[in-house]
Parts: C-alpha cells; sequence; structure tokens
C-alpha cells in the first residue's frame, strides 16, 4: 500500500476528493430517496381521502439532480489533469537545465504515475458514477412525482376522477428513469473503461517484459507494440461506445414511451387532463445548456483527437540517447549499443555524465573493467565505449581522450552520432528527439596492434571531430573495419 501512495501523484487529495464525492452522492442519494418516501406516504393517505397530506408537499428543485449528475464529471476532470501532467513529463525533451539521467528519473516517475493513477481514477470515477446513476433517477423521480401528486391534489375538488388518475399515475417510476441511465452508461462508457482497463494492463505486462529484456532493439520493440495494440483497444472501444449510445438511445425512449404516466392515465376514467399546466421553460433551457456544453467539450477536445491521430515517428530500434551535444551531422551504419558514455567537447570532458580530465578518465574506466571482471568473472571484458563528440572538438583533444580509453582498458571505441528528430504535435506542442547511430572503431597506439585488413586512420591528419568521423563513417559503409592510430607520445 505504501508503494501505491509513492506511486499515484497526489493521492491523499485524489483520495480525499474521491471520497468527497462518493459521500455528496449518497447524500443526494439518500435526500431523494426520503423524499420519495414521504411521496409514497402522502400519496396512500389521499387514496384513503386525506388530501391535506398532498398539501403538504414541497416541489424540489432541479438543483439536486444537476450536482449529482455532475459530481463525476468534476471528480474525473481531477484525475484527467493528473494524468496528462504525468504524460506532459512524459513526453517532455531534456533541457540544458535538466541532465540526462535526472530527466531519465523524470520520465521514470512520469511513467509510474501514469500507469497508477489511471487505474484509480477509473474505479473512482466508475463508482462515482454508479452511485451518481441512481442518485440522479430518485431526484428526477422525486421532482416529477411531487408534482404530478400537487396536481392530484388541485384537482381533488372539482374533478375527483381527472385528481385519481393523477393519484394513480402521478408521473415516471424509478425503474425506466434508472434504466435509461444505465443504459447510456452501460453501453455508451463501459466498452471505453474496459479498454481503459485492459490498455494499462498491457502497458504494465510490456513493462515487466521489458526490464528482463536484453537489447534495447527488443525493449523497443515491446514497448512500441504495447502503445499500438493500447490504441488499437481504445479506438476499437471507442466505436463500440458509439453504437451504444446509439442502442441507449432507442431502449430509452422506448422506456419513456411504455412507462409514460401520461399514457397510462390516459387509459383511467378522466385521465385525459386538457388543463394541465404547460412546463416550465427550465427543463428546455437546461437541456439546451447541456448540448451547449456538450458541443464546447467537442470543440475542446479536438487537439486531443488530433494529437491520437497524428501518428508519431516510426520506431527505428537502438538505444535512445538524450545527450545535448551536437554531433557531426553523419549517419553511421552500426547501431549504437550501451556501454560507458565518454562526452567530449572544446571545453569538457567526462564519462557518464561527470566530468574527468584524461588522467582520471582512464582511471574511471580501468575500475569499471575491474569492477565488470569481478561481478562477471566467467564473462570476457569487452572493453567497449561510446564516444559522443561535439562536432567542432579538436583533433588533439579527441586524441587525448582515445588515449584514455585505451589505457582504461576500453580500446573498442564506437563513434556516436545524434541527428535531432523535431516533431510538432497538436496537443503537446514542439518536440525532439535523437535518432541515435554509431561507427565502431579500435584504437592503437602503433601500426602493428592494427588487424590486417583494417583501415587504419591517423588522429592528427584531421583537425576536428566531424572531420575524422566522416572518414570513420565512410570506411565502414565500405565494409571495413576501423583502426584509429594515435599520435606518437612527444
Amino acid at each position: 500500500m505504501v508503494d501505491i501512495i509513492a506511486a499515484v501523484p497526489a493521492f491523499w487529495f485524489l483520495a480525499a476528493g474521491t471520497l468527497a464525492a462518493i459521500l455528496a452522492e449518497l447524500a443526494l442519494l439518500l435526500v431523494a430517496r426520503a423524499r420519495l418516501r414521504q411521496q409514497a406516504q402522502a400519496q396512500s393517505l389521499a387514496s384513503a381521502g386525506e388530501w391535506r397530506a398532498i398539501a403538504a408537499l414541497t416541489l424540489p428543485s432541479r438543483l439536486a439532480e444537476i450536482t449529482a449528475a455532475l459530481i463525476p464529471f468534476a471528480l474525473a476532470a481531477v484525475f484527467a489533469r493528473t494524468i496528462r501532467t504525468a504524460r506532459s513529463l512524459l513526453v517532455s525533451p531534456p533541457t540544458d537545465k535538466v541532465a540526462p539521467d535526472e530527466h531519465a528519473r523524470l520520465v521514470s516517475r512520469a511513467l509510474s504515475n501514469e500507469l497508477n493513477a489511471t487505474p484509480m481514477g477509473l474505479l473512482a470515477v466508475s463508482i462515482t458514477v454508479g452511485i451518481a446513476c441512481a442518485a440522479v433517477g430518485m431526484a428526477v423521480v422525486a421532482r416529477l412525482r411531487a408534482a404530478g401528486l400537487r396536481r392530484a391534489g388541485a384537482l381533488a375538488p372539482e374533478a375527483p376522477d381527472t385528481a385519481a388518475a393523477w393519484l394513480k399515475f402521478p408521473g415516471p417510476t424509478l425503474g425506466p428513469i434508472a434504466g435509461s441511465i444505465a443504459a447510456f452508461l452501460v453501453l455508451g462508457c463501459g466498452p471505453i473503461v474496459q479498454a481503459g482497463y485492459a490498455a494499462i494492463i498491457l502497458k504494465i505486462k510490456a513493462f515487466a517484459t521489458v526490464a528482463v529484456a536484453a537489447s534495447g532493439d527488443v525493449k523497443g520493440a515491446i514497448m512500441s507494440g504495447a502503445m499500438d495494440e493500447s490504441s488499437a483497444l481504445l479506438d476499437r472501444a471507442l466505436v463500440f461506445g458509439r453504437i451504444g449510445v446509439g442502442v441507449a438511445v432507442l431502449i430509452a425512449a422506448f422506456l419513456a414511451w411504455h412507462f409514460s404516466p401520461a399514457r397510462a392515465r390516459a387509459r383511467l376514467p378522466g385521465g385525459m387532463d386538457h388543463g394541465a399546466p404547460r412546463k416550465g421553460a427550465a427543463g428546455i433551457a437546461l437541456a439546451c445548456c447541456a448540448i451547449a456544453a456538450a458541443a464546447a467539450a467537442f470543440v475542446a477536445t479536438r487537439p486531443l483527437r488530433l494529437e491520437n491521430r497524428t501518428p508519431w515517428p516510426p520506431y527505428a530500434g537502438g538505444e535512445r540517447f538524450l545527450g545535448l551535444i551536437a554531433t557531426a551531422d553523419l549517419d553511421g551504419p552500426d547501431p549504437m549499443e550501451r556501454a560507458p558514455v565518454i562526452h567530449l567537447t572544446p571545453d569538457a570532458m567526462g564519462l557518464d555524465g561527470v566530468a574527468w580530465d584524461a588522467p582520471s578518465l582512464a582511471s574511471q574506466l580501468g575500475s569499471l573493467a575491474n569492477m565488470y571482471r569481478r561481478l562477471r568473472p566467467n564473462e570476457i571484458f569487452n572493453g567497449q565505449a561510446l564516444l559522443i563528440c561535439q562536432a567542432d572538438t579538436p583533433a588533439d583533444r579527441l586524441a587525448a581522450a582515445l588515449r584514455a580509453a585505451v589505457d582504461g582498458e576500453a580500446p573498442h571505441v564506437t563513434f556516436g552520432f545524434l541527428r535531432r528528430q523535431v516533431t510538432d504535435r497538436p496537443l503537446f506542442g514542439h518536440r525532439w528527439r535523437n535518432v541515435p547511430s554509431a561507427a565502431r572503431t579500435t584504437v592503437v597506439k602503433v601500426k602493428a596492434d592494427a588487424e590486417a585488413d583494417a583501415a587504419l586512420i591517423a588522429v592528427d591528419r584531421f583537425p576536428t571531430c566531424a572531420a575524422i568521423s566522416k572518414e570513420i563513417v565512410a570506411a565502414r559503409r565500405a565494409g571495413r573495419d576501423v583502426a584509429l592510430l594515435l599520435p606518437t607520445d612527444r
């Protein structure tokens, strides 16, 4: 339970809001139930000739049913805001003010927030909506039957037959009203709620599988497949929900016609009350407001619909790298694989986000190699490192970093290239991500250490990291191994 509380953002606020919504719905339901009981007693007394009980009835306002109907929407809006905040953080790109490792932690927390807040929201709103269905139904029935009973009391002195018809069928019963509301909820919203739960389960299973997956390609494919399947589930649920709303309209129309109190009164002697007062304009005004609110919601959610329909750039595989270094604009032929990351710019050098000078860099890489051997004594250390080099970095700084890699038992240096892919999303706005590629090399201090058929590239022949990277990519695309020859120590 402690883990769930920590994983759901603003858990206690959401829990308190849910409890308040449920208690409010229960209070409105109990008030409406008490009014129906009072009306039933007055109806029974009036049947025995005691019409004073009818005169004592008060006509409930529409405020109770409107409040009961709006509470679930308010609760859903709170959860939707929480989930949207998590999703916005999930797709936010790294910035200069946020380190890549900190951004990775933020993304991880955002995923946890979404995966835990969504099922909590679905459960809380579903329970509240279920109680609201009964509360709204009872409040509507109590208001309409109170008006019918008061009409019966007004007719009793002059038109006893018509009064008797109104007394017997003063208004709708709870069954048809609750059945109509439930039809819209079950047939219209039910498929969407079920798909929401199924989508969350799919994502959770995908993350559990990703945790034990070996390679980045497999992890990316698993997550991409889970997201696509979740989206397809929700799309199908929306289609079924639209069909369900149409069916619910037919069910509600049938129930309103079949159980109409006006039709029931018309079959009784004197049941045709031609002098019945016209219904006020309040109901029509509320219906118009509801239609206007629905139209406004449709317009307001247009960016969300466009966001859902706009495809993201396809997942190309390989490890994702969130670095901000402007590497050479090249497309390497090799995949970017996980390894200790050496970052290099004209002004900075470091390992895995921590700044070091060349001797310290060699020492740190050597420590990582020794740690690997202790943890995995039965495996051979591959001696790999990933170099992310800013395009204008001078060759002498590059040589110093490569020499440190060799001294630190990581001579197999992969040059990483980051091409920025920019998208403008309808809802999330301007977003970017790095599309990584790489080119493998082996760094040698003397020519004799290079493989016989390898392309030998002398580091000191090139002025910058971009220039030597272009030569490396050309050799790798020609199908050759690359050996980087360090300049002679002076």
